[in-house]
């Protein structure tokens, strides 16, 4: 019977090229120079070989974009948000690197732990992101400053608590940490302005006066006091 090598190696190749159509992470570049291979082959096995190493290509390429799917998301988040800004930049120089990969026209990436290499590194540098644990830092530094602002009242603390409790960035958190420490002042300042209405009350100015400037003077004193002494 006549050899049928050729014929073996003709069928290999088409079957091979055949399955490279299904490798469908693979980027343009990568599949050329799959098919390249697989026609400069000489022997079945070689054919073989190229055909296990485009699938495992394939697969470290799925997950190379998988790792970056989620990028808008994750720019959009919190986490990222806040994040300290080496670590804003490692996820990003890390997206970045995954893209280029991905995108490549020429010179392709055909190595299975380079591309797995860059995709470790995008997840690596996303779980390092710590935009949520400094926005937790954040709240806790600003409840800390809230307990220090002894004009506030009760009322105004639980409002303020609450507030920064729901806040979803730390800019939030500081505006809040800000309006608590202008409403500290002003209460500090309307403490201050009734702190002598006894003594106020005791002098000529005040016995003398009219009743109806009498009680508006202590019908103000008495609103100061009910703000100040809010509980609730």
């Amino acid at each position: 019977q006549a050899l049928n090598g050729n014929d073996n190696l003709a069928n290999a190749k088409q079957q091979a090229k055949q399955q490279l159509v299904n490798l469908t992470h693979l980027n343009d570049a990568q599949k050329q120079s799959v098919e390249s291979q697989i026609t400069q082959a000489s022997l079945v096995t070689d054919v073989t070989t190229i055909n296990q190493k485009a699938q495992a290509l394939d697969h470290a390429m799925e997950l190379l974009r998988n790792s970056i799917a989620d990028n808008q998301a994750t720019l959009a988040s919190e986490d990222y948000h806040d994040a300290t800004a080496q670590r804003q930049n490692d996820y990003n120089q890390a997206v970045t690197a995954a893209n280029n990969i991905i995108n490549q026209t020429t010179s392709p990436t055909m190595n299975p732990d380079d591309v797995n290499r860059a995709t470790t590194q995008v997840n690596n540098t996303k779980v390092a992101l710590d935009g949520d644990e400094n926005l937790v830092a954040a709240k806790q530094q600003a409840n800390n400053r809230l307990d220090q602002l002894d004009h506030l009242n009760n009322a105004q603390k639980q409002q303020l608590q609450s507030q920064i409790a729901r806040s979803s960035d730390i800019a939030a958190v500081n505006g809040h940490k800000q309006t608590a420490e202008s409403l500290n002042t002003a209460m500090g300042n309307l403490i201050n302005a009734i702190a002598d209405h006894q003594v106020v009350e005791q002098r000529g100015n005040f016995v003398n006066a009219d009743t109806d400037k009498q009680t508006a003077y202590t019908t103000a004193v008495n609103e100061a006091e009910a703000m100040i002494n809010k509980q609730t």
